[in-house]
């Protein structure tokens, strides 16, 4: 059996994890249908999501460099504290005061932050809780897990909503992101403690943050395969943005469904992240990363949502969702693998921070489908976000460097040479 299922450290990273991506994925699909039913607007739902993840990206360079600084635990319990208040006080809100469009924005920003918090703290840190010969497949368990509970969460929030009403989704994120902070302190934070990056104790001065970005950078740069993977990821990202945040609008708009449709499209969308996964860690693909990583993470999936805005209807929706989860599945989970297995372990914070700046231009991505939308509707934006991708999958799979990229382990190059 996979040693990585014995190892207390990596179960306590499964309990933090699975607990924050409930809480995260309830909250999301309620804070969304609550701002959408008081307003009706398009463009409020769409200012939420800017405003968090604008947060995020605010956060994510500075976060990268506390990473390989700090107590990795330490910032995941942190994070998981952020949320529990954000929720908490969003609970209060509901029971005693009317809706508050400007309360709401302010705790986005919160939120946004932890979850960068989060992101980065924890794709550094596993690695440190298994062996290098399990990574890959010890991938495929966190993302699988992760995507389970986010499909089940998904179709959770619709259900409450239904049932009891917004208020309980928000009362179980606020418990959710409770647990994920306990899970963080009291079994990743000791162990972690010793894994903490330093540095060597004969040198006078740490490097200051801006001086560790600086070579976080240099070092990607200086990679071309590896760096332009992340761009091309930050040009799919920007697609998927323009019509991700509006799934609310495509199902109670554009298909006339309920809550419950939204919940349960959200969850195909998780199963087939799911299966994607599980399949990345079991398979040997990490020699093909760069092609898995174009035509996974864009072709295909550019395909689907073309097909979503010239075919609507619930069925049709809930499979194509289904494989586009399935592709980012895969393809996220040979990603992954590719960078912990090439970035040095006490680089892996700023990457995963940088890459989440590079990837994270959502704010305009998002503002782009709400003018969209605003414009000529929901269904015209998922046929043009399906059609860039499409193109922008042939502009990247001319490029060489990235289409050849192996993204299993090999021995590091100097800064100076690239991949």
């Amino acid at each position: 059996m996979n040693e990585s299922k014995h190892n207390t450290q990596f179960l306590g990273l499964l309990g933090q994890s699975s607990t924050f991506i409930s809480a995260f994925s309830v909250a999301q699909v309620c804070l969304t249908w609550y701002v959408f039913s008081f307003t009706g607007s398009a463009v409020a739902v769409g200012l939420v999501a800017i405003l968090e993840t604008l947060a995020a990206l605010l956060v994510s360079l500075p976060v990268g460099t506390l990473v390989d600084r700090l107590n990795k635990g330490m910032l995941l319990a942190v994070s998981g504290v952020a949320g529990f208040a954000v929720f908490l006080i969003l609970s209060f809100n509901v029971l005693f005061f009317s809706f508050d469009m400007a309360a709401v924005l302010m705790l986005a920003v919160v939120w946004g932050a932890s979850r960068e918090i989060t992101r980065s703290a924890g794709l550094s840190a596993l690695p440190d809780v298994v062996t290098s010969g399990t990574i890959a497949k010890s991938n495929g368990i966190y993302r699988a897990l992760r995507s389970s509970l986010e499909s089940i969460s998904n179709a959770l929030a619709g259900g409450l909503i239904v049932a009891l009403g917004v208020l309980s989704g928000f009362l179980f994120s606020a418990g959710a992101y409770l647990a994920s902070a306990l899970f963080a302190a009291f079994i990743l934070l000791p162990f972690l403690k010793s894994k903490t990056a330093t540095h060597p104790s004969g040198q006078e001065k740490k490097p200051s943050m801006l001086e560790d970005l600086k070579e976080g950078f240099r070092w990607l740069v200086a990679r071309k395969g590896f760096f332009l993977l992340t761009v091309s990821a930050t040009f799919f990202n920007f697609f998927m943005d323009m019509i991700i945040t509006y799934y609310v609008i495509y199902v109670a708009v554009g298909i006339n469904a309920t809550s419950l449709v939204y919940g349960l499209i959200l969850s195909a969308l998780a199963a087939g992240d799911v299966s994607g996964s599980l399949i990345g860690g079991r398979l040997n693909l990490l020699k093909y990363s760069g092609k898995i990583n174009v035509v996974l993470f864009g072709g295909i999936p550019g395909l689907c949502i073309l097909a979503m805005g010239i075919v609507p209807g619930i069925y049709t929706a809930i499979l194509f969702t289904f494989i586009v989860g399935l592709c980012f599945g895969i393809s996220v989970n040979v990603w992954l693998t590719t960078a912990h297995n090439i970035v040095p372990p006490n680089m892996r914070g700023r990457y995963f921070a940088i890459d989440g700046a590079l990837s994270s231009i959502s704010p305009v991505a998002i503002a782009a489908g709400a003018a969209v939308i605003a414009l000529y509707g929901i269904m015209v934006d998922f046929i043009i976000s399906g059609i860039l991708m499409v193109l922008f999958t042939f502009v990247f799979a001319s490029m060489r460097s990235l289409w050849k990229l192996d993204g299993r382990v090999h021995k590091e190059r100097p800064a100076n040479e690239a991949t």
